[in-house]
């Protein structure tokens, strides 16, 4: 039944209906009927009476729910309970509930408006469960347990009210009983499960985490973590409270109140712990992408032990480096200090230590095995192959000593896994021993620039490619600086070279479209073209899995150089055979996965990974730097490894591109190239040249080795998210069980509405009217007669039904006529009720599934399963798998498009930063949403009214919009810029009223859905959708937003505005140059948390948790605002501002306004609002609307200050519970 389904009573209207109360205000309408503040006469106290809608109760399941809420509340007398102080039925069937008033706000409003400090969640968590215990030993469950069922005074006591899904607590488990989707148990949703006292302990469980976090939590849960740093006694406790298994939740409120009690307490182990200092700089803290909190030790942990490991761990390293010449080590290098690895457990740049190297001369241990080391030879490698000692850090490792005198444009490793050859601008391969550290052979010098190199298979030949028109070949068993064959080119440079499988045709491509694809077969001399590019090869690999297969990236087309083809190819056809969609424009270099499905492109510096059959993006690069010259697939494609100039060694998730490891920088000029060993234990990396390292001599362009971490422990907590929406694309193949369930859910579906759909319940309601009509007609008149006749011939022809009945009909007639028609017009309403029982079945066989894959820890399986259940409520429920697989295939595409780009500049020892570019819209659709709904629309509904304001006169005629007010009766929100407004419905979609400009009106993009939260500035305006992603456009379009972390606010000022973080964080928007407001509108650094932000022409004045104020900006006019009023930054509960001044409302009522001229007096002497919850801006500037609870209204005006109550100054203010203030209209919502 809808929220908003009935017209409820007006004040004089329910007076007259219960005499023994005094109406007095209107406060909510809600899914049970609407709330009345009124007065109870004989005991002269404040009420709220809840009533229902008249029909329900008239229907005995609806009434009987209703009686079961009221004599459940009302056994409950408790100082956190709402109390029910009487119930009954009006002479009109209307049900009501009389309850103890509570004044004050709702748990979900104080989280939603960032009004409710960390530190307050234990107070509120030990009265909620003091509550919900107190009812469960009086047998009542209440079951519908959620934030905005929970009130607080304005001294902080806690009011659980609305049991509206209050039972005995042995009564058994109704359909209609499951409670609100986000915080039900998942046990609710299965079969024959149990439900019981416990389902109430696993919704405080998400609660507490929404209390901290701000935002619901999604499921399966996340950490914490993710969100900020809290007491770590918060996440354990959450845990189990909120566990998907019954059994291993608190068993009873009391343990649960006990535990969050003792939160903050230190336990008799933490306290014989000394305390620890949390530093937090970059690349550490919660935000950093590998972050995780390090554990205190326990004091049971004997001290002795540990001695005696770390002394064992140290004589290791000293033997492994004073034995280093005995084991094979050559002439490596490494200076402790210069190499330090980075713990992958607590994110890039940490320095957990030096390399291993002692002060003096190091080098690498050899050997498959190292005493001590614990390095030992995975099955299948060589004997001979190169390995690490175990027991070392990850990072750089040493440097060889010797090197070339140029640029090394490649590297490669043999096929025994311990030599490697290197391409140098200087015009020489070199050979390397990993063992011994040191050069084994020099080829060349040829002439010109080597640039690329190959090793057969075989490990018996060598390919050299560079700018001199050749293609040179050495047979490695009997090396000789000449090469054994050559191959002449038209064209001057290689760019690729690949050997075949079977080592007898060598790929080269180039950088010319006279010749830019050949097949070498080196043994015969034969060289063959492989026509299809027309321009120069930008990569070249083997493809995975083929004998002849390769795939090559370029051009087909003249003259477009940087449009790129990927084709694969066979070489043994000496064809492109097969085209793949492409890739992004510009793209260097490409990388196919182990799988064959993911190709790894390069442009810009950065890399983008790509689904090679869907031509779909499925991840960019997020973060590190933009200067990478070579990146490379590790761990079978679930990693990307990238050097550049940083000097420094990054790791990414390949399917979300996030880093999730950073070596410390080393003292070399750059990663030019690097090669990775089979098993992703080891890199080789080599130097090139890069902007601000210190000038070297030559020689030093020299080969390093690195230990890469454990593989296997690099992970986030979207992997297996962004992994399950790639499955999803290919759901036959890749999880037959899940399309099966949908094939059966679907069957089932049909069926269903065959039986109960639009079409069959219309022939029954045809054949049941048929049947009354000629049971009437048999009475009838003659006269009458005709009349029914006529009436049955047009039923049984499926004629249409008449616009109007006759009035010449009997009454009889007209009587079965009106309930036949009024039983049509319910036709969609049961066949929505089908439609509405089937979706709730499906729905917990899919949790169920979703349920049965999370215990058997098969994370990405049970994602795959909620990506379908949220696609399926975008479809309206219907499972077909067509429907469901192309929904999910247009969102990849539309989220795999181009994204802005970013200019590496440099920074200090070769670091690498950016500047954001100038972001530019991309046509006026919005993107769809992606991610699972997580926040919530406010709920009190209305009509919008808009009148001009009193203080304006008609002189610009330009920017007048509003002759009436537009017919939007269900809005929920506004917001005003300077001469436009946005309007938020209840359905998710926004209404935009008013113009831009002077020509230009405002408009809305098309698309733009499920919205929570609008914030309208003078040049862009910002939504914020159900799953935390925001949109922002303006008069040329929507801005690409692509990486931007979910939000749970925005803010919108005259030139920029901010995604508001759960972590109470900003993010400013759009996130490109926005010309000279670009410096000034980032947060200053340090900020830490904010809870609400008021956004000015050059300045911004920010909320803090403690109430206190921070501020930013220029030295403009505007700029003024930054200047906080001494006295004036404390005790704050509201902020707001126009385009120049600043208005802030105090605990205790006072409101300063300051901001156009700080050197002046302030423009407003101080005022007082008793009782005032908020402050709403008029812009441009002069006067604020400070609102009251029970929707009255004060405006405060400029000029000296002067107060002047709504009722007389916008008199159609009163009663509004939004209001948006333009230049010259108004626009408010009332009830």
């Amino acid at each position: 039944m809808s929220e908003y389904s009935f017209q409820p009573p007006s004040l004089d209207e329910l007076a007259a209906l219960l005499p023994a109360y005094e109406m007095m205000d209107f406060l909510a309408q809600g899914g049970m009927g609407a709330v009345y503040l009124a007065k109870q006469i004989s005991l002269d106290r404040l009420v709220a009476i809840k009533v229902l809608p008249p029909s329900w109760g008239t229907e005995k399941g609806y009434a009987q729910r209703f009686q079961t809420e009221a004599r459940a509340m009302a056994k409950l007398r408790h100082n956190h309970i709402v109390g029910v102080y009487d119930f009954g039925i009006t002479t009109d069937e209307h049900l009501y509930l009389v309850m103890e008033y509570v004044e004050g706000q709702t748990l979900h409003d104080m989280i939603r408006l960032r009004r409710l400090p960390v530190a307050k969640v234990q107070d509120v968590a030990v009265q909620l469960c003091d509550a919900i215990q107190y009812a469960h030993e009086h047998g009542i469950l209440h079951r519908d347990i959620k934030p905005g069922n929970v009130m607080v005074d304005k001294h902080g006591h806690v009011k659980v009210m609305d049991f509206g899904l209050a039972r005995r607590a042995e009564a058994a488990i109704e359909e209609e009983s499951l409670g609100t989707p986000e915080y039900t148990a998942p046990e609710i949703l299965v079969t024959g499960a149990l439900i019981d006292h416990r389902a109430d302990i696993y919704a405080l469980g998400i609660v507490f985490q929404q209390m901290l976090t701000g935002v619901v939590p999604r499921q399966p849960r996340e950490p914490l973590a993710e969100h900020g740093v809290f007491d770590p006694a918060w996440e354990p406790l959450i845990s189990k409270a909120a566990a998907t298994n019954a059994g291993a939740r608190f068993q009873t409120m009391r343990d649960l109140k006990e535990a969050v009690a003792n939160v903050g307490r230190p336990s008799a182990a933490a306290r014989s712990v000394p305390g620890v200092k949390r530093v937090t700089g970059p690349g550490h803290g919660p935000h950093s992408p590998a972050y995780h909190p390090t554990p205190a030790p326990k004091a049971s942990t004997p001290i002795m032990p540990m001695v005696v490991i770390l002394v064992l761990i140290g004589v290791g390293i000293f033997w492994w480096l004073k034995n280093r010449d005995e084991l094979g080590a050559g002439d490596g290098t490494s200076k402790s200090g210069q190499s330090t690895a980075s713990v992958p457990s607590t994110g890039g740049g940490n320095n957990a230590g030096g390399s291993g190297a002692s002060s003096s001369d190091a080098t690498p241990a050899g050997g498959t095995t190292v005493a001590g080391g614990g390095a030992t030879t995975p099955a299948g490698t060589p004997a001979e192959a190169y390995q690490l000692p175990k027991d070392i850090p990850a990072g750089h490792v040493y440097k060889f000593q010797d090197g070339h005198k140029d640029i090394v444009n490649d590297v490669v490793l043999f096929p025994d896994l311990h030599r490697v050859a290197t391409a140098s601008t200087d015009g020489t391969i070199g050979i390397w021993d990993l063992h011994k550290a040191k050069r084994l052979q020099t080829l060349g010098p040829v002439p010109g620039a080597v640039l690329k190199i190959a090793v057969s298979p075989n490990g018996k030949y060598l390919a050299a490619g560079g700018d001199n028109y050749k293609v040179l070949l050495w047979k490695l068993e009997d090396l000789q600086s000449e090469p054994t064959k050559s191959l002449d080119l038209k064209v001057r440079t290689v760019t690729n070279l690949e050997f075949s499988k079977d080592g007898s045709t060598v790929l080269v491509g180039t950088s010319d479209g006279q010749q830019p694809l050949v097949a070498w077969a080196w043994e015969t001399g034969a060289e063959e073209p492989i026509p299809g590019f027309r321009g120069q090869v930008l990569g070249l690999q083997l493809f995975p899995g083929s004998e002849t297969g390769f795939v090559a990236g370029g051009t087909r087309r003249e003259n477009e150089r940087w449009v790129y083809d990927v084709w694969f190819g066979d070489a043994a056809r000496r064809s492109l055979v097969k085209e793949f969609p492409k890739p992004p424009q510009g793209a260097y270099r490409l990388r196919i996965a182990p799988d064959g499905k993911t190709i790894l492109s390069m442009g810009g510096g950065r890399f983008q990974v790509w689904d090679l059959d869907a031509g779909t993006r499925i991840s960019r690069q997020q973060g590190g730097p933009l200067s990478f010259y070579r990146c490379e697939f590790l761990d079978g494609g679930r990693l990307v490894v990238g050097g550049g100039q940083d000097r420094a060694l990054h790791i990414f998730e390949s399917v979300t591109g996030t880093e999730v490891w950073k070596s410390d920088p080393h003292d070399t000029r750059c990663a030019n190239a690097f090669v990775v060993s089979p098993d992703g234990s080891f890199l080789v990396s080599a130097g090139g040249f890069g902007f601000g390292n210190p000038v070297e001599k030559d020689g030093d362009y020299a080969l390093h080795v690195w230990k890469l971490p454990d593989l296997s422990t690099l992970k986030t907590e979207g992997a297996a998210g962004a992994l399950a929406k790639r499955d999803v694309l290919g759901l036959e193949t890749v999880d037959p069980e899940l399309w099966n369930l949908l094939g059966t859910l679907h069957q089932e579906w049909q069926e269903a509405l065959a039986a109960k759909g639009d079409d069959s319940n219309r022939k029954e309601l045809d054949e049941k009217y048929l049947g009354a009509l000629r049971r009437e007609v048999a009475a009838a008149t003659p006269a009458e007669k005709e009349h029914f006749l006529s009436e049955i011939s047009r039923v049984a022809n499926n004629g249409p039904v008449p616009s109007q009945r006759p009035a010449t009909w009997p009454v009889s007639l007209t009587r079965l006529h009106d309930i036949y028609v009024q039983q049509l017009a319910l036709l969609p309403q049961q066949t929505q009720e089908t439609k509405t029982t089937l979706i709730s079945t499906q729905r917990g066989k899919l949790a169920a599934l979703e349920q049965q894959r999370t215990g058997q820890n098969n994370v990405t399986g049970a994602e795959r399963v909620r990506i379908v259940m949220q696609t399926l409520q975008t479809l309206g429920g219907e499972p077909d798998r067509n429907k469901i697989l192309q929904s999910l295939r247009n969102s990849a595409s539309q989220t795999s498009g181009s994204t802005a780009s970013t200019t590496p500049t440099t920074g200090g020892s070769g670091s690498a930063t950016s500047s954001p570019s100038t972001i530019q819209p991309v046509g006026m659709t919005a993107p769809p949403m992606t991610g699972p709904s997580v926040l919530r629309r406010p709920v009190r509904a209305g009509r919008v009214a808009v009148w001009k304001r009193s203080s304006r006169t008609d002189e610009n005629a330009n920017m007048q919009w509003a002759d009436t007010s537009p017919q939007i009766a269900d809005a929920v929100s506004v917001s005003a810029g300077m001469n436009h407004a946005l309007v938020l419905r209840a359905d998710g979609t926004v209404a935009a009223l008013g113009k831009k400009n002077s020509t230009t009106q405002a408009t809305v993009p098309s698309g733009l859905d499920r919205v929570v939260a609008v914030a309208a500035g003078n040049r862009y305006d910002i939504a914020l959708r159900e799953d935390g992603s925001t949109v922002v456009w303006s008069t040329g379009g929507v801005y690409p937003l692509e990486g931007i972390r979910p939000a749970v606010a925005v803010h919108a000022g005259p030139g920029w505005g901010y995604a508001r973080h759960a972590d109470g964080s900003l993010t400013r928007l759009p996130t490109g140059n926005i010309g000279n407001a670009t410096a000034y509108s980032e947060p200053p650094p340090g900020l830490g948390a904010v809870v609400d932000i008021a956004v000015g022409t050059d300045a911004c004045i920010a909320l803090l948790p403690d109430g206190s104020l921070a501020s930013w900006g220029s030295a403009n006019r505007a700029g003024g605002m930054a200047t906080i009023p001494e006295g004036k930054g404390s005790g704050i509960v509201a902020i707001t501002c126009n385009n120049w001044d600043a208005a802030v409302l105090r605990r205790d009522g006072e409101m300063a306004v300051w901001g156009a001229y700080p050197n002046s007096p302030p423009s407003y002497s101080p005022k007082r609002f008793p009782g005032a919850d908020r402050v709403v801006r008029a812009l441009p500037s002069g006067a604020f609307a400070v609102h009251f609870p029970g929707d009255r209204w004060m405006i405060c005006n400029s000029a000296g200050g002067e107060i002047i109550d709504a009722s007389t100054a916008e008199p159609l203010a009163s009663g509004c519970f939004d209001l948006g203030v333009t230049s010259l209209y108004c626009v408010g919502i009332k009830p």
